[in-house]
């Protein structure tokens, strides 16, 4: 939903050119994927929440775990995306006509 709220947003604030929603649709895939109910059919076990099994074989816990969404947040989609996060939940509005 995020990435089509920043589409629009941008759309009538009349920038010409549009951010790139494939890479914060990819974002947002990478958040909901944070959570421990989504594993992506169990290829995808680390999460926020509880520890799991690595593929040594050994317990991860998410307080060490590198996720790879971390270093994404710093290219421009990731800074789109955190300014949008920020910008929805201060002031929804902005986003809806």
């Amino acid at each position: 939903m995020l990435p089509r709220l920043i589409d629009e947003h941008w759309r009538r604030i009349g920038f010409t050119q549009r951010p790139k929603l494939a890479a914060i649709k990819h974002l947002c895939r990478e958040v909901d994927l944070l959570h421990p109910q989504v594993d992506d059919n169990g290829r995808r076990p680390d999460n926020v929440e509880y520890p799991w099994t690595g593929a040594s074989g050994s317990a991860e816990v998410p307080a060490h775990w590198k996720f790879p969404l971390m270093s994404r947040l710093h290219d421009p989609s990731g800074k789109l995306l955190l300014k949008a996060a920020v910008g929805l939940t201060r002031n929804p509005a902005m986003f809806i006509r």
